[in-house]
């Protein structure tokens, strides 16, 4: 049951992070991010402006892919959602990484980190369940 929420609410939360994206990519606050000459412009902004989102829009396919696998009961979703839990995780990790090094972010702040561990929670929970979870073995087994 917790599984099946996790699973419907994961989309949700990386589309909603994906359209706030979006939405910012031509704010003022961008322009001076990447503008040279700009008040924060570093040229690395550039790279960063195109992967995030890249990123996220991988991170919702593989979320609706697993999805459909837990739909379908197949036994291919425990290692999906592994994945699909470890690329969220590892996605958070570079994003928080390069913003304390671009020095936007302070990384003593927890509210600044607060979804890096979060994730790095929910892997620590997950993980380690659909691994040895007899249960969802028994489960899914399609």
């Amino acid at each position: 049951m917790v599984l099946g929420v996790l699973l419907f609410l994961l989309p949700l939360w990386i589309g909603y992070n994906l359209i706030e994206t979006l939405l910012h990519l031509n704010s003022k606050q961008w322009q001076d991010f990447i503008t040279p000459g700009g008040s924060y412009y570093h040229p690395a902004w550039k790279v960063y402006r195109i992967v995030t989102p890249v990123a996220e829009a991988a991170l919702l396919l593989g979320a609706l892919f697993a999805f459909d696998l837990f739909r379908r009961k197949s036994r291919r979703f425990p290692v999906a959602m592994m994945i699909l839990l470890s690329a969220d995780f590892l996605v958070e990790l570079v994003d928080v990484v390069f913003l304390g090094r671009m020095a936007t972010i302070d990384l003593s702040n927890f509210q600044e980190v607060s979804g890096l561990v979060g994730r790095a929670m929910l892997c620590m929970t997950c993980l380690p369940y659909l691994a040895t979870s007899e249960r969802v073995g028994a489960t899914f087994t399609d």
